[in-house]
């Protein structure tokens, strides 16, 4: 009896255990670490992000792990183009849902006329707006108002890009992406997160086995003071260098090829980057022909072994 009693006390011992450690060991495994800015997407949110057919497109690499936002309370993951919420509350299953970006983030510009009488426009009247051509593909093909939400636009011009909003994305027209990826959407993760003001430890890298990650990507950026430039004029260009982590790069090296309308080429070498991973440099527009575009490549190295390409332009009017 006193064997009986044993054996019966380790058995409830070991199916203790047990129901302490499958779900820890099934949670654990469904998680993914993202080496290129060193965040770990894991449970819900990771069945979420996995659930749309191209998930870098839509959302873009975690730039935080989950956390609790302190106005909300709720508990929150932000990407490079969304921010994941997870609502316990919710009573339908879908626990994990989008937050509305484009609305929060919406401030209106200057319309874009375009035809709309035509197939590739569609009407949406539940907010009086248009989705067209190229944008209405790219709504369309990647999950419509499921995906995005109804528009809140109609296509306006910003900061010298075609763009419109909806309730969850912004969508954008880049000319100088090749042909097939000039669509895309903004980094409104990104923007949201700095708009708000959180705390910038949360976009630190996270390590795996307490090695920090090394630097393995370059992200350059490139922009200029002046999207519309008279001729003989000064133009400046900013170049932004960062990690995979999102970190700022210093002491990188920038080349900067302007090719100018009427065929010429200048070449110029800027400083190294600060240490905000920044550099810019002033250069003088000659006598060129107006209503014409000036093509800007702008090519970063690190080290000699990291090199990363971007470019901008901006047009010569009168």
């Amino acid at each position: 009896m006193h064997f009986l009693r044993r054996f019966m006390t380790l058995i409830i011992v070991l199916g203790v255990l047990l129901a302490g450690w499958l779900p820890t060991h099934a949670q654990e495994t469904n998680e993914r670490y993202f080496q290129e800015t060193g965040h770990t997407v894991a449970g819900e949110f990771l069945t979420y992000y996995d659930s749309v057919p191209d998930p870098l497109l839509m959302f873009g690499y975690p730039i935080t792990d989950a956390f609790q936002d302190p106005l909300s309370g709720i508990t929150v993951q932000f990407f490079q183009r969304a921010r994941f919420e997870r609502h316990i509350e919710a009573r339908d299953g879908n626990r994990v849902q989008l937050s509305n970006l484009g609305a929060l983030l919406y401030q209106p510009g200057p319309e874009v006329s375009f035809p709309t009488d035509t197939p590739a426009c569609q009407f949406f009247a539940e907010r009086g707006r248009y989705v067209c051509y190229a944008f209405l593909d790219f709504f369309k093909q990647n999950g419509g108002v499921e995906q995005f939400g109804l528009p809140i636009s109609n296509i306006e011009k910003q900061d010298d890009l075609f763009v419109q909003y909806f309730d969850r994305a912004r969508i954008e027209w880049h000319p100088e992406l090749p042909a097939g990826h000039r669509v895309t959407l903004a980094n409104l993760g990104r923007i949201y997160f700095d708009q708000r003001g959180l705390d910038p430890v949360w976009l630190e890298p996270t390590s795996i086995n307490g090695i920090t990650q090394e630097v393995i990507e370059l992200q350059a950026r490139a922009f200029v003071e002046k999207a519309v430039l008279a001729p003989n004029s000064q133009q400046k260009l900013f170049v932004v260098v960062q990690d995979q982590y999102l970190r700022p790069v210093p002491d990188a090296e920038v080349a900067v090829t302007v090719n100018f309308p009427d065929g010429t080429q200048e070449r110029y070498k800027l400083d190294l980057t600060n240490a905000y991973g920044f550099t810019q440099y002033t250069f003088s527009v000659g006598d060129q022909p107006v209503n014409q575009i000036v093509e800007i490549e702008v090519e970063v190295v690190v080290k000699a072994s990291l090199q990363e390409k971007t470019g901008t332009w901006f047009r010569i009017w009168w």
